[in-house]
């Protein structure tokens, strides 16, 4: 299979070339992790007639999970994004797209321990995408952090309990 990712280039989130994205897009992506294995899959998608991404998310198949949608916001003139979660807690923040790489800073609602979270997703070789994520307290300390290393694999469904 190609290597296919979509690029932010215009409002309504069309990719680049006129593909659809694996990194961003239609696929799901399987995470094994440096402390831990824990299941961690995510499926990317386009919504709302292509002027959203949607993402869904789940961890050790369904124990914890969530979803979110990422679209640009005109008058911001910037990506933002907002995740539920079936924990209780939820995020929002802002995106940037450089090339091959997503930067991310979150804001968290509804945790007694982290307040943030800064992460960099790239996508260096084909059919990867390594995401490390710092999570912060309410001063700005980093209080854990986790470097995920996703591949794709089309038989995996993202699960909820």
């Amino acid at each position: 299979m190609p290597q296919r990712y979509l690029i932010v280039v215009s409002p309504t989130l069309t990719p680049r070339g006129g593909r659809t994205g694996t990194c961003i897009g239609t696929s799901v992506w399987e995470a094994g992790t440096k402390d831990d294995q824990r299941s961690d899959l995510a499926k990317w998608e386009r919504a709302l007639n292509g002027k959203a991404i949607r993402v869904l998310h789940s961890v050790n198949d369904g124990a914890c999970g969530g979803e979110s949608i990422i679209c640009r916001d005109g008058e911001r003139k910037e990506l933002v994004h907002h995740y539920f979660t079936s924990a209780g807690f939820m995020t929002s923040g802002t995106m940037t797209v450089t090339g091959k790489r997503i930067t991310a800073a979150e804001t968290v609602s509804g945790s007694t321990k982290i307040a943030g979270v800064h992460s960099i997703t790239g996508i260096p070789a084909h059919g990867t995408m390594i995401g490390k994520a710092d999570f912060l307290d309410k001063d700005g300390k980093i209080v854990g952090e986790r470097e995920t290393t996703y591949r794709e694999d089309g038989k995996a469904a993202v699960k909820f309990k």
